[in-house]
């Protein structure tokens, strides 16, 4: 009777190590998902602030390319105004060049 208490607890103690190293080897796995994530998380950050930075850049990049237009349509606009100051010139200076006989006309 003795000698089947102790099989039985033998028994116990063997499934209970068993168990019990399954146990430390799931910890183990799940040790190593939670440093997996931890990487993953810090990958993810540095990659978050890339963004960001490129985001700023090219923001960046957007109001130097709208100053510049607004810069050229100025220009633009200012020749215009030149080019039309010219022909109203060029046509006062012909009218004024030509004698009353052609004034006339």
């Amino acid at each position: 009777d003795v000698a089947v208490q102790l099989t039985d607890l033998m028994r116990k103690d063997a499934d209970l190590r068993v168990a019990n190293k399954q146990t430390l080897l799931q910890l183990e796995d799940a040790r190593a998902q939670l440093e997996q994530a931890r990487i993953e998380l810090e990958v993810a950050k540095d990659l978050q602030l890339q963004a960001k930075a490129a985001q700023l850049q090219a923001e960046e990049a957007r109001d130097k390319a709208e100053a510049s237009l607004n810069e050229l349509q100025q220009s633009h606009q200012e020749q215009l105004e030149h080019i039309e100051t010219l022909r109203s010139d060029l046509i006062g200076a012909v009218i004024d060049s030509a004698g009353p006989e052609e004034e006339e006309l």
